[in-house]
């Protein structure tokens, strides 16, 4: 029986990919925001907060849902974030009004405060300290690229198909 396979070039892309959709969803919506506006009927400071509350809960939760990640283990609640980021983007893209697509946003939030939370952590406990930094680097351009990734696909996919779409992927 030889050595355990190594799986962190596994785990870095799957905490890169969450750290990339996370990043995307941040300014994918941009460009829809006077799609949703007018399909929705909302107004222009209700919008505003489909881009507000994602990423005020991000932000605010971060160092809360990190703690639940050492109490009940980091890759079950980086998992965690993938579920609830995933049925966040399915309601959004299923919202009927103002007040459900700004909550569901809000769980989607959750999500993404789920991964990007407990992303680091991971890296941490799967990559032995002369190889952190690199991934580490990994998940900063992948933040990063989804940022930017985000605005063209968010214009790509309003300017082809609908608002909506851009909950979809």
């Amino acid at each position: 029986m030889g050595p355990a396979p190594d799986r962190s070039g596994l785990a870095l892309v799957v905490i890169v990919t969450g750290v990339l959709i996370t990043a995307v969803d941040t300014t994918i919506v941009i460009l829809a925001l006077p799609e949703i506006q007018h399909a929705l009927h909302v107004g222009l400071a209700s919008v505003i907060w489909v881009i507000i509350g994602y990423l005020l809960v991000i932000t605010l939760l971060a160092t809360q849902v990190g703690r639940l990640g050492d109490m009940y283990g980091r890759v079950r609640m980086y998992e965690a974030g993938f579920a609830v980021f995933i049925v966040g983007s399915l309601l959004c893209a299923l919202s009927w009004n103002e007040a459900s697509i700004v909550v569901f946003r809000v769980l989607q939030g959750v999500g993404g405060a789920l991964i990007t939370a407990n992303s680091g952590a991971v890296i941490a406990d799967t990559f032995p300290a002369e190889r952190r930094g690199r991934a580490y680097g990994f998940t900063s351009v992948g933040w990063s690229l989804g940022a930017v990734i985000g605005i063209v696909l968010g214009g790509l996919i309003v300017t082809e198909l609908s608002w909506r779409w851009v909950f979809w992927i």
